[in-house]
């Protein structure tokens, strides 16, 4: 009994002390925590869209390259390449579609200039306004002759050649034709492999060949080019600096004179350099092409990794737009300024 009494006077005891004991206050969030900034919401993804020529060109390698690289490292834009027959369907793909206008990138060589902004050749009656993002390449083009009588330009007059297609090299070439003032005695308009295939078969005396860029350290040729190369008599067309200039007016072309060595030459020859561009419609998303300018010039050097051709991209190079004739992107230029690159040749 008298345990009991001891227990109960205990916990009277207890509860005693504890009502008489102040009760904590709850636990407060620091004060800066309540002011902290709320975390930026991310930008929303956006898709643009490339198309590009067919398979086996430097317009398809680099923009599959571009897709795929941009779509690995970039926040949030993503890159869909879509694959044409050549460059001159791709422009008009994109130009013939309204939304596709305001979202969608393709490949422009200088050699279709002219009639794309004309609306002559491949672009009959449907002239392209277009606005340059980024340049990529800078690749040679010449004629390729297997009898050794056929030196120069002038020695075309009256031979069978091929000039590249309509849609792509053909203006290029028809240009110097028109600037040497010679009339070859067919002229086919094929691309680069049947022209090759023409010109080993004898069914042409010279062929149209890109030669890509031969600034590369070391020099790759094209598997066209190696073709010709194991030919017996293969060797380039030369071509007059002044008469390059001439052809210059209706297409965006400049002379290059290559060193003795490349290709094989026994002494400087001087064809065509000609050059590809990503281009957009005025339509296009501005902001858009100033994320997609930054991107190629921070990453300019990779992309060599991904195809040997891509060592044609070069930070130097990609604002060596020809302008005033060449429109840039707004986007784009303002990307370029405040990087303080220089915009033009």
């Amino acid at each position: 009994m008298k345990k009991l009494l001891v227990v109960a006077m205990l916990a009277i005891a207890l509860l005693v002390v504890a009502c008489a004991t102040p009760t904590a206050e709850p636990t407060k969030a620091p004060a800066s925590s309540a002011a902290s900034p709320t975390k930026a919401a991310s930008h929303p993804e956006v898709k643009v869209n490339i198309y590009t020529s067919s398979f086996g060109t430097l317009n398809y390698t680099f923009s599959f390259a571009l897709g795929d690289m941009m779509n690995k490292k970039h926040p949030w834009l993503r890159i869909a390449v879509q694959e044409t027959t050549q460059a001159a369907d791709a422009i008009k793909t994109v130009a013939a579609d309204p939304a596709l206008r305001k979202n969608s990138m393709f490949p422009l060589a200088s050699s279709i200039h002219y009639d794309a902004t004309n609306g002559t050749g491949a672009f009959v009656n449907n002239a392209i306004k277009y606005q340059a993002v980024a340049m990529y390449n800078s690749n040679a083009v010449a004629f390729v002759a297997l009898d050794s009588k056929i030196q120069t330009v002038k020695d075309l007059d009256g031979k069978r050649i091929t000039v590249g297609s309509a849609g792509g090299a053909a203006p290029t070439f028809e240009s110097i034709i028109a600037a040497y003032g010679i009339k070859p005695a067919k002229i086919d308009k094929i691309s680069w492999e049947p022209g090759k295939d023409a010109l080993i078969d004898g069914k042409t005396d010279a062929c149209a060949q890109t030669l890509g860029d031969v600034g590369l350290n070391p020099y790759q040729p094209n598997a066209t080019i190696s073709q010709l190369q194991a030919t017996n008599g293969f060797h380039l067309v030369a071509m007059d600096p002044e008469l390059v200039k001439k052809a210059a007016t209706t297409v965006l072309l400049s002379p290059i004179d290559l060193p003795s060595g490349t290709l094989g030459l026994s002494k400087p020859t001087t064809v065509a350099l000609n050059t590809n561009t990503l281009a957009v419609l005025p339509e296009f998303d501005s902001e858009a092409a100033y994320e997609i300018a930054k991107f190629i010039v921070e990453n300019a050097d990779g992309f060599k990794d991904y195809d040997k051709s891509l060592g044609s991209v070069k930070k130097s190079s990609v604002a060596s737009f020809a302008v005033p004739i060449v429109t840039v992107n707004p986007g784009a230029e303002k990307y370029y300024k405040e990087a303080g690159m220089k915009i033009g040749q």
